[in-house]
């Protein structure tokens, strides 16, 4: 057990300083702070008074790194905390400059707080922000309620942080590809990561690094040079001289690390420490997100179906709105002759609202198309439209993108409908996808040609590739006449190539779960749900039901209306227990 004053004096000794002393001037001077990008989750109505709890990521990481466990962190904290990830500088978001040391992080730390008028904070830091938390809970004592500091040592310094340059060195070498998906981007720079580093879960943070220009070309998200060239200041704890931090502390070390190596021996034990957080299940209240910084949410197209009886909008404040999201290559059209069913059929009624996804349908075609993008562009129209809390309905990767916003945000879900996906498998029908993206790419139209043409000219394309008769159907509802007469897709092919990869598969998700009803409907003819996948499934969703519509394939919606409308009605109109 670790001691709940922090204690630095130790740093006086002459072992200490002579180590640390080289290359550094306690009383040189910090140029301006610069500003941080950060992500933020709050509460709705947030009236507690508890410190914001503030996470700082490590050498070569990023706020992204954080957004499960802050959501996490934020659903289960009593009473509820502001959760707050920044991106330090030269990482992320936040802007590069030439200068790095942990003095300049913690000032730009500090920096940050005052520009946001955060009085106090209780603070986390893992690595290079573990280092940049104590320094400043060392310098601005006043300002943390509560540190935790996550496998790493101010005294000690691991071998393998002294491989960095060598790593820097070598990621400054790689020879970043052009004019290819992001996908396949990564796939060329791992490999060559793959001659220097072996760990592969390694060679995959690294990659999270890799970005693409408005150039088309690729480039790493961090700084290198500057990190290179302040790899000293990295390397070392600065020494400190009769600076303490008082308050409760809490060191994490992995077990298999050597990062906080000896730390007991030569810290003062005197008391136990007591553990940051009392966490506890507590989802009462709606979060609201802050978007600063966040270049990549968009508004969404949609179609609402809803009364203009005042009587009935006072019906509807009493249940949730319904809201329904598509799959691949689909948008908001493909359910206009269900919305208007579930608006009249829904007891009490329920305004409806069908949204066209990024990079489909009337949407706004943009970089970036993660699981995470979408959620976050769901969480915007919720918030756009003023909802509170709603039912949603999801096919295919619309399923996926209502799965995962029901796990990071379940206190915005009254319901979930997930129709014909999986969060476990993945059908082969699916991952034959890119193929058929391919083949219209390279599709061209002759000109003067009518819309009746053009679209025979799509299926005699597709023909070989494309046997569904559903996805063909699909497909042909997204080509789009243009008033010169040529033709666009309403898709975005570019973006749904170059992020297949990450669609192909539902993000690997740790200790969150959603415990309101679930309903998975999957089609008899289809391979999209395997009954093999229900225990898992149940792990993620334990309120889960599966059943199964006869005679329908992956489309269930549009080659079963009926019975499709009558499970989901059935379903959602049953009363919360």
């Amino acid at each position: 057990m670790l001691s709940n004053r922090f204690i630095f004096k130790l740093l006086k000794s002459p072992h200490i300083l002579n180590r640390y002393s080289a290359n550094y001037s306690s009383s040189c001077e910090l140029s301006a702070p610069l500003k941080l990008s950060f992500a933020a989750y709050e509460t709705a109505a947030d009236t507690s008074s508890e410190s914001p709890f503030v996470i700082l990521h490590g050498l070569f990481g990023s706020k992204q790194n954080w957004t499960s466990l802050s959501k996490a962190y934020h659903q289960q904290t009593s009473p509820r905390r502001k959760v707050i990830a920044l991106d330090l500088r030269n990482h992320g978001d936040s802007p590069h400059t030439s200068q790095h040391s942990y003095e300049y992080l913690a000032e730009d730390v500090q920096h940050f707080l005052r520009d946001h008028g955060i009085e106090k904070i209780a603070l986390m830091g893992h690595s290079m922000g573990g280092r940049c938390a104590m320094l400043f809970a060392l310098q601005y004592p006043e300002l943390v309620e509560k540190l935790i500091i996550v496998d790493i040592s101010p005294v000690t310094t691991s071998p393998n942080l002294h491989e960095l340059p060598n790593l820097f060195n070598f990621m400054n070498s790689v020879k970043m590809p052009e004019n290819i998906p992001l996908s396949q981007a990564r796939n060329i720079v791992d490999k060559q990561l793959s001659e220097y580093i072996l760990d592969k879960s390694l060679r995959a943070f690294l990659l999270t690094n890799l970005i693409q220009t408005d150039q088309q070309r690729y480039k790493w998200r961090i700084n290198i040079p500057a990190l290179l060239s302040n790899f000293q200041n990295i390397a070392r704890f600065p020494p400190i001289e009769d600076l303490l931090y008082e308050g409760n502390t809490l060191f994490i070390g992995g077990a298999k690390s050597d990062y906080i190596e000896s730390i007991l021996q030569k810290m003062r034990v005197q008391n136990s420490c007591r553990i940051l957080f009392n966490l506890i299940i507590n989802r009462n209240k709606g979060k609201l997100v802050s978007f600063e910084n966040s270049k990549n949410v968009t508004d969404l197209a949609y179609a609402s179906y809803q009364s203009t009886d005042t009587s009935l909008q006072e019906l509807n404040k009493k249940s949730p709105p319904l809201v329904l999201v598509h799959g691949l290559l689909g948008s908001k059209g493909n359910f206009h002759g269900l919305c208007k069913r579930y608006h009249e059929g829904s007891d009490p009624k329920r305004d409806v609202f069908a949204v066209d996804l990024r990079n489909h349908g009337d949407s706004a075609h943009i970089p970036g198309n993660t699981y995470d993008d979408l959620v976050m562009d769901i969480v915007k129209f919720l918030q756009t439209m003023h909802l509170k809390k709603v039912s949603l309905i999801g096919h295919d990767i619309g399923g996926r993108v209502g799965m995962l916003f029901a796990l990071k945000y379940p206190e915005l879900v009254e319901r979930l409908v997930v129709t014909d996906v999986s969060p476990i498998s993945t059908s082969h029908n699916f991952k034959a996808i890119p193929e058929v993206l391919k083949a219209l790419k390279t599709l061209q139209f002759p000109k003067n040609l009518g819309l009746p043409q053009a679209k025979a000219l799509v299926a005699s394309h597709l023909a070989k590739l494309v046997k569904d008769k559903g996805l063909m159907a699909f497909v042909l509802t997204n080509l789009v006449q243009t008033a010169e007469g040529s033709y666009i897709w309403r898709f975005n092919l570019k973006m749904l190539l170059e992020y297949f990869d990450e669609l192909a598969s539902f993000p690997d998700l740790h200790n969150i779960i959603f415990e309101g009803p679930v309903l998975f409907i999957g089609g008899s003819k289809s391979d999209y749900i395997q009954k093999s996948d229900y225990p898992k499934i149940l792990k993620l969703f334990p309120n889960a039901e599966l059943k199964y519509i006869e005679g329908a394939g992956h489309w269930v919606h549009s080659e079963k209306p009926n019975d499709f409308l009558k499970l989901t009605l059935d379903f959602l109109n049953q009363k919360n227990r």
